[in-house]
């Protein structure tokens, strides 16, 4: 699933940063932490889950914008946020149209995800 997810944010002209785990996601986030303006995290990420990663990040950068990925439904997949919910939700399986429009709502349409000026 990563590397799909990663193939289809690059087919979008995206630069994503990709990890198998929290403590992965926590290291690539560090290396360029002044670039990356989203987040896509699985609530069943290996080690500490996708809810304790995103607090992680939060802390470190408060303004960064989260979207979950989950084959959960959403009440499901955002139980372990309690009230400090993410800024998205998307249910697994996608398409790359759903995909692309969901991050462009958590974005804004004006946003943009370390996207390449060519695409």
């Amino acid at each position: 699933m990563r590397s799909l997810l990663q193939g289809m944010l690059a087919e979008l002209g995206y630069e994503p940063l990709v990890a198998g785990t929290s403590a992965e996601g926590l290291r690539a986030f560090l290396s360029r932490q002044d670039e990356v303006q989203l987040a896509i995290l699985d609530v069943q990420l290996m080690g500490p889950g996708g809810a304790d990663l995103y607090r992680k990040l939060k802390v470190l950068k408060p303004g960064l914008k989260v979207l979950i990925s989950s084959g959960y439904d959403e009440s499901t997949a955002l139980a372990a946020f309690g009230a400090d919910r993410p800024d998205g939700f998307i249910q697994k399986p996608y398409w790359i149209d759903a995909l692309r429009d969901k991050v462009a709502d958590v974005l804004g349409r004006e946003g943009s995800l370390n996207r390449r000026t060519d695409a």
